[in-house]
């Protein structure tokens, strides 16, 4: 059986190809229509963008305390309501599986819903 160093080819390593982008800053990719932002507190960017879900998230920080609030709810990418459920967008897997066993049950009570989808 032939081996590709047997055939005198090189394998192909992939820095070579592609280069690392891990501990890239800045803009790096170099397209007019995308650029980097500091991630900014959740509060802050519902304030901006969505005011009416700022009550939700008052009651909710009541009914979680303030260490659970931050720890779970204050770092998210995103939430939004519509009708009666309310969309969250959780950072990876652990963060969706710790809001859905600690926290879907405040989340309804704080904002009225019936339904708490969490993505992510």
């Amino acid at each position: 059986m032939e081996t590709i160093l047997e055939d005198s080819l090189e394998p192909v390593k992939m820095p070579n190809v592609a280069p690392a982008i891990v501990g890239a800053e800045g803009d790096w990719c170099h397209n007019s229509h995308l650029s980097t932002e500091k991630l900014t507190p959740l509060e802050d960017r519902l304030a901006m963008q969505r005011p009416v879900l700022c009550e939700g998230l008052e009651k909710l920080r009541q009914l979680l305390g303030a260490n659970r609030y931050e720890k779970y709810i204050g770092t998210l990418p995103n939430l939004t309501r519509n009708g009666s459920m309310v969309l969250i967008v959780a950072h990876d897997v652990m963060q969706r599986s710790m809001i859905e066993r600690e926290c879907i049950p405040h989340i309804k009570k704080a904002f009225g819903v019936t339904r708490v989808q969490v993505v992510g």
